[in-house]
């Protein structure tokens, strides 16, 4: 890990880190957006820097340009909506600068592994002269068929075959394998192994620039020149995808105001610019198109249209005033809120409904006919949809649950993840998503165990020797329970001696604790309660028969002889 990478993992790690302890501030306002500014900037300025560099060297379009909208856009949104939700942004933020630190690090190895391979590249060929003297060539002046020498601790420059000596070979560098590999007259040998032991002498079999060695460093100079089919199709696509998202992102939020705006010019003009333009556009404009007992027109399109995008403008307005009322802590339940939810959504959806029915000219007459008709269907084939449909909103409005209480169904036990108004989404505790129709927490038996807080009581049970001192008893179980960090204080734990049993003193431990962790503290208790019983020689009891042996005399095995 070079420098480089170090202080962009030190800038992640804090902007981790500033994120996680803001999260859990109470800081509202502009306070709150100048705090979350730190982080982002601290993950990401320099991403910000090189959007701006692009945009001055007229090179808009690359990654850095979108992840700076990408997150601005979060932000903006964030200040437009006052919800304060600056996470999103920071989040985008920072897991692209991970990944682009694993890239680092991981092309920073590729490197390093590079350089190492490169020394396997020999430098220089022993070849003997006619003196018998050893004289170094370069490589690639050896013939096929010369006879060169390696001595110990050299790496053998060509492939060829052994003509003389015996040896030991490292070909860790080439193949990986870390045990040397024995080599004598007549085997072959591959250029780029270190020989370790003794002298050796080969006849080359090939060129150097066809040796085993050359090729591989060819391969890894040219990789970096070639690119595989996707990896191509990649890059031609991101030239293509990136300006796309961009103008249609720009397309979206412009041409629509601009085709309205134009319209409205373009019939102001028409009614100045004609006599009785006004009559002759309202009569153009109310001529409709007649289906049965409905009449449309284009005014009435324009109204349903603009209604509709009022509707869902409140139904998201209404929704972020109610989080942000809860989230101010005013004098609110916060429980009410979801259901408060709801009940503005439907009904502001059921008003856009009527007035649509109204506007395409449907009377209460055709209400009541439509009415029958599902009456009908609902009750042939959609008893089951209807019964989980109305049992939502049972559900919902009479909170009955919330999101986050640990539940009993029948045989389901878990935590409500989500409330809607066909089913409900249950994490249980091994990890697994259930959907339940909301009619069987309505007509069957349901517990809840966190509606009145998450502190339940749970008890251990424990029997012990006859003979064995009860108060002793009573007094080491509220110690060990006492002893245990998952127990709360208040309510204290007690002990209840509960019953002489056949071969037991019965005794119950029952204590207080948070649900979540109540299985860990009855299972820390048992462990306290074998070593303070062992330690105090409280003897736990089991079951036990004596069985006495009655002998029979010599008068009684005569009588019945």
């Amino acid at each position: 890990m070079n420098k480089k990478q170090k202080i962009m993992l030190i800038r992640i790690l804090t902007a981790a880190a500033l994120l996680a302890v803001l999260h859990v501030l109470p800081v509202t306002g502009w306070m709150r957006f100048g705090l979350y500014l730190i982080p982002y900037l601290i993950a990401g300025y320099d991403i910000l820097r090189k959007a701006l560099k692009g945009i001055q060297n007229r090179q808009v379009f690359d990654e850095n340009f979108l992840m700076a909208v990408a997150t601005v856009g979060a932000i903006a949104l964030a200040l437009y909506e006052r919800s304060g939700d600056y996470t999103e942004a920071i989040a985008v933020m920072l897991f692209y600068q991970i990944g682009e630190w694993f890239q680092s690090y991981a092309v920073g190895r590729s490197r390093r592994n590079i350089s190492e391979l490169m020394d396997i590249r020999p430098d220089y060929a022993n070849v003997e002269d006619e003196d018998g003297k050893l004289e170094q060539v370069d490589p690639d002046d050896v013939e096929v068929g010369t006879v060169i020498v390696v001595q110990p601790g050299e790496r053998v420059p060509i492939d060829g075959v052994i003509v003389e000596g015996t040896s030991a070979l490292n070909t860790a560098a080439l193949t990986g394998e870390s045990l040397p590999r024995d080599v004598q007259t007549g085997d072959e040998v591959i250029s780029g192994c270190v020989n370790m032991t003794g002298l050796l002498k080969v006849r080359t079999t090939k060129e150097f620039g066809e040796s085993t060695v050359s090729k591989i460093l060819d391969l890894v100079e040219n990789s970096s020149m070639k690119k595989a089919r996707a990896e191509n199709f990649i890059t031609r696509f991101a030239r293509v995808y990136t300006p796309a998202v961009c103008y249609g992102a720009l397309a979206l939020a412009f041409i629509p105001p601009i085709v309205l705006l134009l319209i409205l010019c373009g019939m102001v003009l028409w009614v100045i610019a004609m006599p009785g333009g006004a009559l002759l556009l309202w009569h153009y404009l109310g001529t409709g198109v007649q289906v049965g007992s409905a009449s449309f027109n284009v005014v009435h399109l324009i109204l349903i249209v603009s209604v509709f995008y009022i509707t869902r403008a409140a139904i998201t307005a209404s929704r972020s005033f109610l989080n942000r009322v809860a989230s101010q802590s005013y004098k609110i339940d916060k429980t009410l809120i979801p259901p408060m939810q709801t009940g503005i959504t439907y009904g502001l959806w059921t008003l856009f409904a009527l007035f649509t029915l109204k506007a395409l000219g449907f009377g209460l007459e055709n209400l009541a006919v439509i009415a029958g008709g599902l009456s009908v269907g609902i009750g042939f084939g959609m008893q089951t949809i209807v019964n989980n449909f109305l049992s939502g909103l049972i559900l919902i409005f009479s909170r009955t649950l919330h999101e986050g209480d640990v539940i009993d169904v029948g045989n389901l036990q878990g935590v409500v993840r989500k409330i809607s108004v066909r089913a409900t989404t249950v994490e249980t505790f091994d990890n697994a998503i259930i959907f339940v129709p909301n009619s069987e927490f309505v007509s069957n038996r349901l517990i809840n165990w966190t509606r009145n807080g998450r502190i339940v009581r749970r008890e251990v049970a424990i029997g012990v020797a006859y003979g064995t001192d009860p108060k002793l008893v009573e007094r080491l179980l509220v110690e060990v329970a006492q002893s245990v960090p998952q127990i709360v204080r208040r309510p204290q734990p007690f002990v209840l001696f509960m019953d002489f049993a056949d071969s037991t003193l019965n005794f119950v431990l029952r204590y207080w604790s948070d649900i979540g962790t109540a299985t860990d503290a009855a299972s820390a208790i048992r462990h306290r309660i074998v070593e303070v019983f062992a330690e105090h020689q409280v003897e736990i009891a089991f079951p036990q028969i004596d069985v006495h042996v009655i002998p029979q005399t010599p008068s009684l095995t005569r009588a019945e002889g």
